[in-house]
């Protein structure tokens, strides 16, 4: 009996260490290794982009996100804060490879691979990899830390789509880069005449201000104010001391309009004229050396007149049984 109770004994010691054993090692697994420890997206100053067709450098200037090789036009933040926060996230998981030789055939060494380096302040080094070709299915990519000969396989979805990108797609495409919430009056201005609209804070509601005071037509507002504050380029080109305003349709502008800020400051769009084989309007804020190209679907949303804005008050009915005052005549 003594036999037996001790046999049991050891195998459940045995079973207890084997439990032990594999929880330990599913929490090593789990404890996941940054591929760049301490990677600060706000210490980043530029980023170097460098494949077979699409090279480029974005650089933080004044707080500011440029393309360089796009006249300094600035850059959307939203899209390099992504690659930036991309970068942070990547972990030192799923090694394939620690073989120099197969580097190219993963496509990650200097001569296949699509290089990204992030520098900080003094051209410090805060991340230097090379982006290989696609893993085993289209939501996974190998990719090398350019100082390791480690080959990871990082999955997610496809890296190379956040950094290898044609120059033009790094811009910001938006044309006002102002808040609706910050804003409480806007001006139209045609050389068939103008039209102001303002919004009362108390009330939340805008208004027709001039020619006349009036209401407006809610749902065409909506539609209106919509367009404007999310007016989209499809096209953006530095606009240059050799140019004028005449070859883009703006001397004058067939509309401008000026968006007023709770804070008294302005911001003036200029509009073209239609270019109708293009279907395009040019737009050029008046403070900035920026030409925008836009679809005319959506300038004809915010192209409106006073007239059509205007709610139309439903005169009286006369009470049953009485006259109308000419029938009293």
């Amino acid at each position: 009996m003594n036999y037996k109770k001790t046999a049991i004994l050891i195998i459940f010691l045995c079973l207890l260490v084997g439990i032990a054993y594999f929880l330990n090692r599913s929490t090593r697994k789990a404890e996941k290794v940054a591929l760049f420890p301490g990677f600060d997206t706000e210490k980043a100053v530029t980023i170097r982009l460098n494949g077979k067709h699409n090279k480029l450098v974005l650089s933080k200037e004044s707080g500011q996100w440029i393309v360089v090789e796009e006249d300094n036009l600035p850059a959307d933040k939203d899209q390099v804060q992504q690659a930036l926060q991309t970068i942070a996230e990547i972990e030192r998981d799923g090694v394939v490879s620690k073989n120099p030789a197969k580097q190219q055939i993963f496509e990650v060494d200097p001569n296949t691979g699509f290089e990204v380096m992030v520098q900080g302040e003094g051209d410090a080094s805060l991340a230097h990899f090379y982006i290989g070709k696609n893993g085993p299915d289209f939501m996974s990519t190998y990719m090398r830390k350019a100082d390791s000969d480690e080959v990871i396989l990082y999955s997610g979805f496809h890296l190379k789509s956040r950094f290898d990108k044609p120059a033009d797609t790094w811009l910001d495409k938006f044309v006002l880069l102002v808040q609706e919430p910050d804003v409480d009056r806007i001006g139209f201005s045609r050389p068939d005449g103008s039209f102001s609209l303002v919004q009362k804070r108390d009330e939340t509601k805008w208004q027709l201000e001039t020619p006349e005071q009036a209401e407006v037509k809610e749902n065409m507002l909506k539609d209106m104010t919509q367009a404007l504050f999310n007016l989209r380029a499809t096209k953006v080109q530095r606009f240059k001391p050799e140019q004028s305003l005449k070859e883009f349709g703006m001397d004058p502008p067939s509309l401008s309009i000026t968006v007023g800020m709770a804070d008294e400051t302005t911001r003036t769009l200029l509009i073209g004229t239609h270019n109708e084989k293009t279907e395009e309007y040019f737009i050029k804020p008046a403070d900035r050396d920026v030409i925008y190209t836009v679809g005319a679907f959506s300038i004809n949303k915010v192209n409106k007149k006073w007239q059509e804005l205007k709610e139309e008050v439903p005169h009286p009915q006369p009470e049953s049984g009485t006259k109308p005052p000419e029938a009293n005549n």
